[in-house]
Formats: C-alpha cells, structure tokens, sequence
C-alpha cells in the first residue's frame, strides 16, 4: 500500500480543518470544554455522532499515501495552529514549575501541611503569584521564585486575593473588604494574622514578588 507520510497537522478550530471535513460531509462540533482541554464530536453525514461519547483532540493529522490523494484544501507543511501549540508548550511549562515548587517546599507554606500521594486530600498545589502575561499569550515568569505550594483551598483562596501574604512578615492577611464577612469560616479567619509555616524556607525574589502584588 506504500508508507503513509504526516502531510499537515491541523487546529480542530480552523477554517482548513472544518473545510476539510465538510469537503467529505462531516461535521466537527465542539461540545464542552474545560480550562485546559476541549471535547469534540465527529458527526458522519447523516449527523450520526462517529463517537459514544466527546472526545479530547488537540489537532488533525493529514495523511498521504500513494493510493490517497491530498486535499487539495490543506497546504503541505500546515502545522499546528498558534493556539494549540501555545497551550502544549504552556502544559510542558507548567508541570515543570510545579515540580519545582513542589521540590522547595514539599508542603504548603502557610499551614505545614504535606503533600501526600496515596490520598487526595488535603492537596497541595503550586500557583503563580505574579499571572501577568506575555505577548504570546504566556505566563511572562514561571520561574520557581514565582511560585507557592499552597493547600488546596488556600489557593483559591490566594488567587482570587481573598488572602495575601505580607512580604516582610510572612503572615497572613484577609482582604480587608472580608474581614468581617460571616461566609467566611472560623478556621479560615483564625490564620489571619499568623505567620506562614514554612516563611524561613522562601526566599527572598519570592518575598519580593509578594511585596510587588501590593
């Protein structure tokens, strides 16, 4: 049959993809999608769905064959659009900073709790402090220094600025706007005001990027 060669690769959500298909009399619809992936369904032309159930797909592979014409549609040497390269080179990224926070702290800083891998709960997760973004759609600093290795609910907790940590200190502080709010529950309010558990293991640029949330 001869050796199949990757003719193009395509973004699910470009133009060249979707006319490629409504070229054979498919349809590719995307039905959900979460902050990091998307689910698609394939529907024959009979708007029958080709999967039982959505699928995740980052991008469309173009094959050539000696006994299969290329679409004339798809230009040779189509990679990848911007979009998804973005998010596949940002995950690479991303799970190399975690494993960088999680190696300096190995447990949440401000209550001592430990990451553990046989439960999953309490978690400990990395998170940026500074979420600024470059041109390209980037983080503009993932570096370690960047990043606290947070339990679980303090972490969303510190991303949304309901908590911060002052960057002299170490201890913590409730927004303002919050400290009084009854919504808020005990054993959350009792951190306010103590001093991070883990404060002598950061560093100093990490201290700095708190000081510049102010």
């Amino acid at each position: 049959m001869g050796e199949a060669q990757v003719y193009a690769m395509l973004d699910p959500r470009s133009a060249e993809a979707q006319n490629l298909l409504s070229s054979r009399g498919f349809k590719l619809v995307l039905m959900r999608q979460t902050e990091e992936e998307e689910y698609w369904q394939l529907f024959d032309p009979q708007a029958h769905p080709c999967f039982p159930l959505s699928r995740k797909i980052q991008f469309l592979v173009v094959l050539s064959t000696p006994q299969q014409k290329v679409p004339t549609a798809v230009m040779p040497g189509t990679e990848v659009g911007r979009r998804v390269k973005a998010r596949v080179f940002q995950r690479a990224s991303q799970a190399e900073f975690t494993s960088a926070v999680k190696a300096r702290y190995g447990a949440c800083i401000i209550t001592g709790t430990r990451l553990t891998e046989r439960h999953s709960w309490p978690w400990v997760e990395a998170c940026h402090i500074d979420t600024q973004e470059n041109e390209e759609g980037f983080l503009a600093d993932n570096s370690v220094d960047n990043g606290l290795f947070l339990r679980s609910d303090l972490q969303r907790l510190f991303i949304n600025k309901m908590i911060s940590i002052d960057a002299e200190t170490g201890q913590v502080l409730f927004n303002a706007a919050l400290e009084n709010d009854e919504s808020i529950s005990s054993c959350y309010q009792a951190l306010a005001g103590k001093t991070c558990a883990l404060w002598h293991a950061v560093p100093p640029g990490t201290r700095q990027r708190l000081r510049n949330l102010r």
